[in-house]
């Protein structure tokens, strides 16, 4: 038995599994990326630096391992990427914007679909009810309906 050096990328025989930025705090030094409906991975930036240029939305390729001891999936590497995730998880989106009176948040009604916009996406510009807005949105948990919903990850007037 030799071994012997072969040509590639690290992490190149692993397969892609297509996320979306959540969210990314800089000041806890964490990227989080949605993977699927009950699944995501942490990017930390002291191990993946370029993780903190990520913005919310953006589409990332991630090489990944599950660690089923801690229930766990971690984060091998990651590229940009073009291709959407899945449309479990993710969907672009257009519609009206209506802030809630008295609330720091919001809601996009698109269509049959109502999604949350939380008060960090909220322009002050769009607090006149029924601003045309386009974004994208992830499926996440609600944990006080204990319920799954749209979450907005962008927004912006259409």
């Amino acid at each position: 038995v030799s071994i012997r050096p072969r040509a590639g990328a690290a992490w190149d025989l692993l397969p892609d599994h297509i996320g979306i930025v959540r969210q990314v705090n800089m000041e806890k030094g964490v990227t989080a990326v949605v993977l699927a409906k009950d699944d995501f991975c942490l990017f930390y930036h002291d191990r993946f630096p370029t993780a903190a240029a990520l913005r919310a939305g953006d589409a990332v390729a991630v090489k990944l391992r599950k660690d089923t001891k801690h229930d766990k999936t971690i984060p091998l590497a990651f590229a940009a990427t073009e291709k959407d995730p899945s449309s479990e998880i993710f969907r672009r989106y257009n519609g009206t914007f209506d802030q809630i009176p008295d609330k720091p948040f919001g809601f996009v009604n698109a269509g049959s679909i109502r999604i949350f916009v939380p008060p960090d996406l909220i322009d002050r510009t769009m607090t006149d009810g029924g601003t045309a807005v386009r974004g994208a949105a992830i499926l996440e948990l609600d944990k006080v309906k204990n319920r799954y919903g749209w979450r907005a990850v962008t927004i912006e007037k259409a």
